[in-house]
């Protein structure tokens, strides 16, 4: 491995993994030096000029998104140039799967400032960022955090930083007052600090109904149901609506990548009921569709394949769009994933992975483990 390469894996403490090929660690060293290097321009104090007029500059400890995103193209065509066997900018674009007019190096650094802006690594306000303010949260022996000093020492899963934290022995006085209630506070303020979804709680579902009236579905609506037999290598939507509650989507005649949703259920005796889903809960239906899985006994778990120091993870149904955009924060994608896979397969440290799946476990999801071993 080049000397470079190196010396970045001992600072971010990135071991490879066991059956890991080099091409594959070297293009994780990059993606996680990539994510700290961002990380560090947060504090650049560069005068910059904004507007044609050249007058105005930044306020003290700010920089502008102008200057965030040429430091990312920058660094990105950078790394490229160093290293281009490993296809580092391909792979960092294809986390964006929309935009297909830009270039792989725009998708790229669009990806990068998305992935930190979206799960509060940097502050926005108006034409400018700034670092965010100095959190920290525990949860199952690893410490979530963000706004550090950068001298303090953290470890790195993807673009994302932690620390690990001393988990009391089981028996022992202090592991027993860690009970179970603490640990779903744990996880509520790391919930909270990444601004996740609530978990998945049926309840939710009863009173969404109960709030709403069904009317008979429209007679001309051409809608596609959601799946909740479990049969998802068939996708996530059929011609037809199951049994008891489901969802239902219309496609836009206007914009083929919108849909309206609804609530559908067909009665023992009777016509197709819909109710529309209150606006609020209508912006990412995946939340909704885990919902109505988790309360029909059919949500798959995400399968877990351990190799040494990583983690892969293969989500048996894709994350709703937060839990996702906080997964592509603290993951890598796995090698070859393009498209919908690179959404749903994912790398993580071992390290860091106790506290994921702490988390996503307070939120409702499951995992399994496979004895599978991960190539």
């Amino acid at each position: 491995m080049h000397d470079l390469l190196t010396r970045m894996a001992g600072d971010l403490a990135l071991a490879q993994g066991t059956n890991e090929r080099a091409a594959d660690y070297e293009r994780r060293v990059l993606w996680s030096a990539l994510g700290r290097m961002m990380t560090a321009a947060l504090y650049d104090r560069v005068p910059e000029a904004h507007g044609e007029d050249a007058k105005g500059v930044p306020p003290e400890g700010e920089i502008s998104v102008v200057h965030f995103h040429r430091r990312a193209a920058h660094l990105i065509e950078a790394y490229d140039a160093l290293f281009p066997s490993l296809g580092f900018v391909d792979a960092l674009a294809a986390e964006v799967r929309d935009n297909p007019s830009l270039t792989s190096f725009e998708r790229a650094e669009k990806a990068l400032c998305d992935c930190m802006m979206a799960n509060g690594l940097a502050y926005h306000r108006g034409y400018y960022l700034r670092p965010p303010k100095r959190t920290r949260q525990t949860l199952a022996g690893v410490a979530f955090v963000r706004g550090l000093a950068l001298h303090e020492p953290v470890q790195v899963s993807g673009f994302g930083a932690y620390q690990k934290e001393s988990v009391p022995l089981a028996g022992t006085d202090a592991a027993m007052v860690e009970d179970s209630n603490e640990g779903q506070q744990e996880a509520e303020r790391v919930r909270a600090m990444f601004q996740l979804d609530a978990p998945l709680d049926a309840s939710v579902l009863d009173r969404l109904v109960a709030r709403g009236t069904f009317h008979p579905a429209p007679d001309d609506a051409q809608a596609e149901y959601l799946r909740t037999d479990g049969a998802f290598r068939k996708g996530y939507w059929q011609s037809r609506p199951a049994p008891g509650l489901t969802l239902a989507r219309v496609r836009s005649p206007y914009d083929r990548k919108l849909f309206s949703y609804s609530f559908c259920r067909v009665p023992q005796r009777g016509a197709e009921e819909w109710m529309e889903v209150p606006p609020a809960y209508a912006g990412d239906y995946g939340w909704l569709a885990q919902i109505v899985l988790h309360q029909a006994g059919t949500l798959p778990p995400a399968t877990v394949r351990r190799d040494g120091a990583l983690v892969h993870l293969s989500c048996g149904y894709l994350y709703p769009a937060r839990e996702r955009r906080f997964l592509s924060l603290y993951s890598w994608p796995a090698p070859g994933a393009r498209g919908f896979r690179a959404a749903a397969e994912r790398v993580l440290a071992a390290t860091f992975f106790d506290g994921f799946r702490a988390l996503y476990e307070a939120l409702g999801l499951s995992f399994v483990e496979s004895k599978e071993a991960s190539l």
